[in-house]
């Protein structure tokens, strides 16, 4: 579709989104425009296009309507906003005369709390591969999986120790720099800055931040690059930090696993998820006292209030204490 297209380029050629965001507008607006082709054909033109300037409000909430059978609010309100953009577009472009999404209102996202799991748990997360790490080099490395990363957990081999060096430095450097999955998996080595102690992280439609690096971070990564990355650097010209067996780059599936297993051995909850920690980076520094606009920095948040949702959950701890302690709560 013509339009559709014209809006993609626009997205990012003159706004400059980001590559995933302008996949999630096509992903939104193809869903909506495939409903559209199937339930009123009589917008349909006859080369089997939609006839955009033939929409209309009811369509629209029809739409929309369905796919809250589907999807969670916070889904149905993200799939609203690509159809006003669109239809925007098509207005200000004079592809269409009058715009039909202009009187729906967005609906409320739902507010829901972060999980989050707390520092002595991220402690016992972090400690759990570290019990590899001083065990004999000497035994055979157990079969790959996909991603390289399927090693015996009796298994005391150089690989052992290296993947357990490496687990440790990716774990503390995960939750002490508050890091999202994609931007740790595809750390490069330009972005240490050991010398200044930061991190020079490209977040989110391209943003950069800088990230202050902690000395146990520090001295855990230097411990991996040194000791433990060249056995996983099999070309020598890897530019990703943290490499699998195959010396390719991590995948975010992979953290995934070993965050799972981690947790599953430091007996916390088996829901845990990447996620998690990210929010209990967040959310300790606020019970630590950070102002909450250092934290949107640490984060990478273009909107303050994606980071206020942390203010919630301290506001509740704060409660939490008030009616334990208090003599009049």
């Amino acid at each position: 579709m013509n339009e559709l297209k014209e809006f993609l380029d626009y997205l990012a050629l003159e706004r400059g989104l980001a590559v995933q965001t302008c996949s999630a507008y096509e992903t939104d607006l193809e869903g909506f425009l495939s409903y559209i082709n199937e339930h009123f054909p009589n917008k349909v033109n006859a080369n089997g296009s939609v006839a955009v300037e033939e929409i209309t409000a009811d369509e629209i909430l029809l739409y929309l309507e369905y796919i809250g059978r589907k999807f969670s609010g916070s889904t149905v309100a993200r799939k609203l906003v690509s159809i006003k953009g669109f239809f925007l577009f098509l207005v200000v472009e004079d592809i269409i005369k009058k715009n039909p999404v202009e009187l729906i209102s967005t609906r409320k996202r739902e507010r829901r709390l972060p999980h989050t799991i707390s520092e002595e748990d991220v402690e016992r997360l972090i400690n759990a591969a570290e019990p590899h790490v001083i065990f004999e080099e000497d035994a055979e490395s157990s079969d790959d999986d996909e991603d390289g990363e399927d090693i015996a957990e009796n298994e005391s081999s150089p690989m052992q120790r290296a993947v357990s060096v490496r687990d440790v430095a990716m774990l503390e450097l995960f939750y002490s720099c508050g890091l999202r999955v994609s931007e740790l998996v595809t750390l490069p080595f330009s972005a240490l800055h050991f010398d200044e102690g930061f991190l020079r992280i490209r977040g989110k439609g391209s943003k950069v931040r800088i990230v202050p690096l902690g000395s146990n971070a520090e001295l855990l990564l230097k411990k991996y690059i040194d000791e433990a990355r060249p056995l996983f650097n099999k070309r020598d010209d890897a530019v990703y930090v943290f490499l699998n067996k195959h010396g390719n780059c991590m995948s975010r599936v992979t953290m995934w696993r070993l965050i799972k297993k981690y947790s599953a051995m430091a007996g916390i909850s088996p829901e845990v998820s990447p996620h998690w920690l990210r929010h209990s980076f967040a959310t300790h520094l606020l019970e630590h006292g950070a102002p909450i606009r250092v934290i949107q920095e640490l984060l990478g948040h273009a909107n303050i209030g994606t980071t206020q949702i942390y203010t919630h959950i301290d506001a509740k701890r704060l409660q939490n204490i008030h009616q334990q302690f208090h003599p009049r709560a």
